[in-house]
């Protein structure tokens, strides 16, 4: 819920950010949580090789 916050919280919130001209920390902040979203190269090479694993594994028993 802190989150996202909404109605009467959103309100004051938006209220706080304008009243202490916080829009350029807001807006750096913002982008810093975007790149912590991604996933590193080797998160999807970790799932490749778990793939190339299984298909090992069952391959023949699949096709």
């Amino acid at each position: 819920m802190g989150d996202n916050p909404a109605g009467e919280e959103l309100h004051f919130l938006n209220r706080e950010i304008e009243e202490r001209d916080l829009h350029e920390q807001l807006a750096r902040q913002s982008q810093q949580q975007q790149k912590k979203d991604r996933h590193s190269i080797f998160y999807y090479l970790f799932y490749l090789f778990l793939a190339a694993l299984f298909l090992g594994r069952f391959g023949n028993s699949l096709f």
